[in-house]
């Protein structure tokens, strides 16, 4: 599922809380708190992976 996807998922048991009972602002609270963390998570760009040839000029040597 990955990181967005399991946020997602938080987000939607969020709303769902938040209907369920009765809108309570710990509820709209979560449910907007997890909106912005959504948002940051998607927002932010993956990292590069390092490859052996990276390795090999940061290192100067193959790995064992």
């Amino acid at each position: 599922m990955g990181v967005p996807g399991m946020f997602a998922f938080l987000n939607g048991m969020a709303l769902t809380n938040m209907v369920l009972y009765d809108r309570t602002a710990l509820g709209l609270a979560f449910a907007l708190m997890n909106q912005v963390v959504l948002a940051l998570i998607l927002a932010t760009p993956p990292q590069p992976r390092q490859t052996w040839s990276d390795h090999r000029l940061t290192c100067g040597r193959d790995p064992q």
